[in-house]
């Protein structure tokens, strides 16, 4: 199945209200079960300034995340909705080693 972004705040308030969290050191998983029988994977961000500085350092996250989704299907169920939220500064850490760090997380988190 191929991987797809949410864009609806609807969407975005449904997983947040209703999903489980997994919190870690710079990010939070949030993820939700769909009912019916759209098997797609969908998985939105939430980067904020406040957390991530400059457009092209969140631009950055963003493309280091939805990469990582697409190289590891197999770390979520089809029909599942999932949303990470960059919860720390991470704007003073280096570009590679702020990449490498999401991606460590990401496969801690979906890994529980």
């Amino acid at each position: 199945m191929k991987l797809q972004h949410l864009k609806n705040a609807g969407e975005f308030a449904a997983i947040l209200s209703g999903g489980t969290r997994r919190k870690g050191r710079v990010l939070t998983v949030i993820s939700k079960k769909r009912s019916g029988e759209n098997t797609n994977k969908r998985v939105g961000l939430i980067v904020s300034k406040k957390a991530a500085g400059t457009s092209v350092r969140r631009n950055h996250i963003k493309r280091v995340i939805y990469a990582f989704f697409r190289e590891h299907p197999e770390v979520f169920e089809d029909g599942k909705d999932i949303v990470v939220r960059i919860i720390a500064d991470v704007r003073s850490e280096p570009r590679k080693g702020l990449s490498k760090t999401l991606r460590q997380e990401l496969t801690q988190l979906l890994s529980k």
